[in-house]
């Protein structure tokens, strides 16, 4: 059940990253934004792995809502954004801004922040430094602009906490770029093929140049996936751990058995049956008893991982509708056959081996 339920928010966590995440991205690392020729983009676009390619702009702003303020990011996005990330399903108030709209999609973070309304008076300021000028002062170094928040999004606490979602024209205006600028292209990849993603980058790179920094989703969430991968050892020691502590009750029924038999022993060695052989029964009991307890709670874990994720018994907390992920995994199945035997028969075998009660009784 440990593995199952670690499994599931590890699942939730990189569906959710999937969700806000390109397969792949470019930026640049050198400028702060960038410009590719007609020649690139054709180039790019002529690649056959990639499904989608998008265009993005990425500013940091400072923002006010009534008497409310703070500093996150302005993500102007094209109408080619939500076919590589799918923010449009992830709203859960109000709807998805309109392109030729002065509109904006804020995360929930940010929204419980700044106490943001989608009804009645909406209207979020956006302050930006002014081009070619030095930030001290609000009113003479700041452009002010005004958006209207359309609606809000649940992903992920940071990228919630961060990003105010808006049209890439409307970025550009506030930002007073010319129109072939941008801070990064995001990608979809094909699913239908096999893709050598070391030989996909380095197509691209041979197109954009070395001045880009080219990385895939695990790249861009290098940190999360460590996270996970630490996750995994911790789970799997805390079942180790648990199965430990519950052998106690195997080498109390091993041993509680052996003095209720001593004289079945006594008299399977009598008949000629090597001591030896008597132990292998004893641990072949042991085996016995583990493997009922396994079937058991293999039954118990399966039917409460059905329950779960068909009904959603638990939810995430209490006010959140999303049901407790859990994941039933063969592989996970198959870990945890092989230890609770292999600490089994170790229990069973030093157990066994350690009761001078049998060769006394003997």
């Amino acid at each position: 059940m440990i593995l199952s339920v670690y499994s599931g928010l590890e699942k939730y966590s990189i569906d959710i990253q999937n969700n806000i995440t390109p397969d792949i991205i470019i930026t640049s690392n050198t400028d702060k934004f960038f410009t590719l020729d007609s020649i690139q983009e054709q180039e790019i676009k002529g690649i056959k792995e990639i499904l989608y390619h998008s265009k993005t702009l990425v500013e940091k702003a400072f923002f006010t809502y009534r008497e409310k303020k703070s500093i996150a990011y302005l993500k102007g996005v094209d109408n080619n954004y939500t076919n590589i990330n799918r923010l449009d399903t992830l709203l859960y108030k109000g709807r998805y801004f309109k392109y030729d709209r002065k509109e904006a999609i804020v995360g929930s973070v940010l929204s419980r922040k700044m106490d943001m309304s989608i009804d009645g008076n909406n209207y979020l300021n956006v302050y930006v430094p002014k081009k070619g000028k030095s930030v001290n002062v609000l009113e003479n170094y700041f452009s002010s602009n005004i958006v209207n928040v359309s609606g809000v999004f649940l992903a992920e606490r940071d990228f919630d906490s961060k990003y105010v979602i808006l049209p890439i024209d409307i970025v550009r205006q506030i930002l007073q770029l010319d129109e072939e600028y941008y801070s990064g292209v995001e990608f979809k990849l094909r699913d239908d093929q096999e893709i050598d993603i070391p030989s996909l980058k380095s197509r691209i790179h041979h197109i954009v140049g070395e001045n880009f920094d080219i990385k895939t989703k695990r790249e861009q969430n290098e940190f999360i996936y460590k996270i996970i991968n630490m996750e995994s050892f911790v789970s799997y020691f805390m079942l180790t751990l648990i199965l430990i502590i519950s052998m106690f009750g195997v080498i109390g029924s091993l041993s509680i058995l052996i003095v209720e038999k001593k004289e079945h022993m006594r008299v399977l060695f009598n008949l000629g049956l090597e001591l030896r052989d008597i132990k292998k029964i004893f641990i072949y009991e042991g085996l016995i008893i583990l493997s009922v307890g396994f079937v058991f709670g293999t039954i118990i874990c399966f039917i409460m991982c059905f329950l779960q994720d068909y009904y959603g018994l638990i939810t995430l907390g209490k006010m959140s509708s999303v049901a407790y992920p859990v994941n039933w995994k063969w592989n996970n199945f198959i870990i945890v056959l092989f230890t609770v035997y292999i600490i089994g028969y170790i229990t069973s075998y030093l157990t066994v081996n350690r009761m001078k009660m049998m060769s006394n009784t003997i």
